[in-house]
């Protein structure tokens, strides 16, 4: 599956946090076997889901909804580094430019 088809499956709020976690320099440079390893440092769906610690993502909506989600298959391409965080970033700041154009009402709370 195409990056852009998986982006527009995902809510705003977590591609938000998936930009704050990479602008804070805690996105994986490559996959680790864990959602952050002990550097702080998270995954691709950890940082979608904006969480500190490995432990707290079971308790987040994209633990459960990961198997057969495109959170999975983020997860996926980005084992087989198919896909970079870099990549993932630049796409996740169009698709959210996009979608401030979409809505600037919302966006100004009007």
């Amino acid at each position: 599956m195409h990056i852009a088809t998986i982006f527009a499956q995902l809510p705003t709020a977590w591609i938000e946090n998936y930009v704050r976690t990479f602008e804070a320099g805690r996105v994986q440079k490559h996959p680790h076997a864990r959602f952050v390893n002990a550097r702080g440092e998270c995954c691709l769906v950890a940082a979608l889901a904006g969480i500190e610690r490995s432990e707290d993502f079971c308790g987040t909506e994209q633990a459960r909804t990961f198997l057969g989600s495109p959170l999975e298959q983020i997860s996926r391409a980005f084992e087989a580094r198919r896909i970079t965080g870099q990549e993932f970033y630049e796409e996740a700041l169009l698709v959210l430019a996009q979608r401030s154009v979409a809505r600037p009402a919302e966006l100004v709370g009007v």
